[in-house]
């Protein structure tokens, strides 16, 4: 619902279409709000325009609700946050896994409680020259948005307490720090 709140306010008052990915203002209700750090400021079942104050929140990459659809129940995913920015922000096509071309599907790893995202991506890239490309590219961009735990809480620690490293580059060479770079 926010999402589609969030587009209809950008068509309805003619901005910019980067306000997609970098709009400072969001829809919230009080029970949102905690998830943002703001449940002192807004507060009460009904949902309304907030102005975001911090620039990592900032357009649909913030929202809890895309961050939650592309992690795991239990733990963030940045292969799946990278594919989603790379083909519904970028506009880019991601060729399916080898799995998914061969009908496999895929190897419950990710049901794993004890599971290193970084680890797990150096170790099948170093597999495969075809899964190296892909993850070149898209897992920078998901390693972008790490701070932000699987259902989208800003966090500066990842879950064994190490520090988050969300610096990255776009395709085209652009780097970045954090999602508001």
């Amino acid at each position: 619902m926010r999402p589609v709140s969030f587009l209809k306010s950008i068509v309805r008052e003619n901005r910019n279409v980067l306000t997609f990915v970098d709009g400072d203002y969001t829809f919230l209700n009080g029970a949102l709000a905690t998830i943002y750090g703001l449940e002192k400021s807004v507060t009460g079942p009904e949902m309304r325009k907030v102005h975001l104050t911090d620039a990592n929140r900032g357009g649909v990459l913030g929202m809890p609700g895309i961050l939650a659809s592309t992690s795991f129940p239990n733990r963030t995913s940045p292969v799946r946050r990278g594919v989603w920015v790379l083909e519904q922000v970028l506009g880019e096509h991601v060729p399916p896994t080898p799995a998914e071309r061969s009908g496999l599907g895929q190897t419950g790893q990710e049901d794993r409680r004890e599971f290193d995202p970084a680890s797990a991506a150096r170790s099948c890239t170093a597999r495969t020259p075809f899964a190296a490309n892909c993850h070149k590219i898209l897992d920078p961009i998901g390693f972008g948005l790490e701070n932000f735990d699987a259902i989208g809480r800003w966090r500066d620690q990842d879950d064994t307490g190490g520090a988050i490293d969300a610096a990255g580059e776009l395709p085209g060479g652009k780097h970045f720090t954090r999602p508001k770079s």
